[in-house]
């Protein structure tokens, strides 16, 4: 497979999500109007960028919910198989849940694929090392898919801005572009004539490059020597461990993020995901559910009536200097609370459970208070 992946380094995960969105509008293969699916919960700006001006698709939600372990289950997925949605845009481990796609999710998009063979899938794999025998779309359906990825998050350098776009050699991208009418064809043939001897055969992951640098910067570099240099050098720490044998950096990585996981988890009194699919990178902690252990039903039903979760998020942050996320942003219900495993110290994983303990406690007593 690697020999037929064709690859374009990004100046992070980031830029390689806006160029995706980007040249797939510039290039006709979405247009306003088109309905693309999404995985929810996921990063925020998964379901923001298609509601902007100049997009204007519709969204269709394919949920995974906590009562499945956060797993999506073949039913939802089963809707891609409608002709009528042009691409899939996941997050795979998902964010927030850090939950990997497991094999019955695969094998549900192989099926969908090929009873929608036109279907564009962009798939956001930052999180895969994180999880044991990770399986990707990719490995499924490899000329439907666009693989987005990150260096920042296993070896800790958000700042480098080191990313990639991954594209097979023979992908739909290309076969839909090649059939776009002669109109369409006439335009990108003006907008990349600048650039390319010949336009009408420019592969997609080529026009992603030019578009990348506003088609006439083509020429130049997104990333600097340093950027270039320093995403060379992670890229080969994984064919040191080749063959099989073990990579010790990302055997130490998954378990100082599980031993956070475990910690945070305990001092709560909040259900762990044990399964090889999790990959403990963020907690995605249900408030009301903590509260009716601790407190009772009606103490959940108060909380639910009167909560705000903005108030909680803020009220933890001056007290104790705990910044947690709103899980709504991302997709989830409201009462969720996104923890990342990666920013603090192991021991402040205990410290942020017990501190949003004392929180709701002192919400109990107010509760308390108002029933006496």
């Amino acid at each position: 497979m690697a020999n037929k992946t064709e690859l374009f380094p990004t100046e992070g995960g980031t830029a390689a999500i806006v160029y995706a969105f980007h040249s797939l509008s510039e290039n006709h293969l979405l247009k306003p109007g088109d309905k693309i699916a999404i995985n929810t919960p996921i990063f925020t700006p998964y379901l923001q960028i298609p509601e902007l001006n100049g997009y204007e698709l519709v969204e269709v939600d394919l949920r995974s919910r906590e009562k499945y372990n956060w797993e999506i289950k073949p039913s939802e997925l089963k809707k891609l198989e409608d002709p009528s949605i042009k691409a899939l845009f996941v997050v795979n481990p998902t964010n927030p849940t850090s939950k990997a796609f497991n094999h019955k999710a695969l094998t549900a998009i192989k099926h969908a694929v090929e009873k929608n063979p036109e279907l564009m899938i962009i798939t956001d794999d930052v999180y895969g090392t994180f999880v044991q025998d990770f399986k990707t779309i990719y490995s499924v359906a490899p000329h439907n898919t666009m693989l987005v990825y990150s260096f920042s998050k296993l070896y800790g350098a958000t700042g480098w801005r080191l990313g990639l776009i991954a594209l097979n050699k023979e992908n739909v991208f290309d076969k839909k572009i090649a059939e776009l009418d002669s109109a369409n064809k006439d335009e990108l043939h003006k907008r990349y004539e600048h650039v390319v001897i010949d336009p009408d055969k420019m592969k997609f992951i080529d026009r992603l490059v030019a578009d990348s640098r506003a088609v006439v910067l083509y020429h130049t570099s997104g990333l600097s020597t340093q950027q270039q240099m320093m995403e060379v050098l992670f890229a080969l720490t994984h064919l040191v461990y080749a063959d099989g044998s073990t990579d010790a950096y990302i055997d130490k990585s998954r378990a100082l993020v599980s031993d956070r996981y475990e910690k945070l988890h305990k001092s709560m009194g909040a259900k762990e995901d044990e399964s090889r699919t999790s990959a403990k990178y963020y907690s995605l902690i249900d408030i009301y559910r903590i509260a009716e252990k601790k407190y009772g039903k009606a103490f959940r039903e108060y909380l639910e009536d009167n909560f705000e979760q903005v108030d909680f998020l803020l009220k933890l942050a001056r007290k104790n200097g705990v910044v947690l996320m709103d899980g709504v942003g991302f997709g989830s219900k409201a009462g969720e609370l996104r923890v990342s495993e990666a920013n603090l110290p192991t021991d402040d994983y205990a410290l942020i459970g017990k501190q949003v303990l004392e929180l709701l406690k002192k919400y109990h007593n107010d509760f308390e208070s108002q029933n006496k």
